[in-house]
């Protein structure tokens, strides 16, 4: 029994010991004033970088949710301008496509990714962004231009006149009535041709290849004398025609 009690109490005595040796932890030291100080910036520190990421946050929120969708595509359609010179064309394309992107309704947008694939040669796509800058801004003059410009260069002169006749109904000057008389005179319409030749020269009388386009016309009519008035009138000019027959 006593031997029992024995083995007992030094189990206890172990049991006791390994306790306080592995499983009780000492109590912490306390910090000494320049670790207080140190443990204190380091709060602020963090505490201010977590305020000035709040307040950033909410300024960039506070700046997308205030300026309009119209706004910031125009800031985007700045950016695109940038890219406008040679070589760089596609990227501007780009640029205004992603200010389409925030505003569909940018009519600028639209219309300088026309001039931007109009450099590209994608003639096509150039026109329809024109067109749909027309809807979008009626009275947006320089599309009207642009699209007369690449009916020419594609030969369909119909549609060339229709531009031609918006850009005079504005703003009537010799080049658009010249390119309008060559369109009238390639699909045979020589008297509305002659209509605008003459306009011309009763603007500019030094324009010899206009009295020469006239004459051209005239001699389909079957106006000969006249003809050939014309293409005296412009030889005493002493200059030498791009064109005549």
């Amino acid at each position: 029994f006593f031997s029992s009690r024995r083995r007992h109490t030094r189990c206890l005595s172990d049991w006791s010991s390994d306790v306080c040796s592995s499983d009780l932890k000492a109590a912490p030291q306390p910090l000494t004033p320049e670790q207080q100080a140190q443990r204190r910036k380091q709060r602020k520190l963090v505490a201010g970088t977590v305020l000035a990421f709040l307040v950033a946050a909410g300024a960039w929120q506070g700046i997308v949710y205030y300026t309009s969708a119209p706004e910031r595509a125009e800031e985007q359609v700045k950016v695109g301008l940038k890219s406008m010179t040679p070589g760089k064309y596609e990227q501007a394309v780009l640029q205004f496509t992603q200010a389409l992107a925030i505003d569909p309704n940018s009519w600028n947008a639209y219309y300088q990714r026309a001039i931007a694939k109009q450099n590209l040669g994608s003639l096509d796509d150039a026109r329809a962004d024109f067109e749909t800058a027309l809807q979008l801004k009626p009275d947006l003059f320089s599309a009207h231009v642009e699209l007369a410009a690449i009916y020419g260069t594609k030969g369909d002169r119909r549609r060339e006149v229709a531009e031609l006749d918006k850009i005079i109904s504005r703003k009537p000057e010799v080049d658009a009535y010249y390119r309008r008389g060559i369109a009238h005179q390639e699909l045979g319409e020589h008297q509305q041709a002659i209509d605008d030749f003459s306009w011309i020269i009763n603007q500019v009388r030094d324009a010899p290849l206009v009295y020469w386009a006239r004459a051209k016309s005239k001699r389909a009519l079957g106006d000969i004398d006249g003809a050939a008035e014309d293409d005296q009138i412009g030889q005493s000019f002493d200059r030498t025609p791009d064109f005549k027959k």
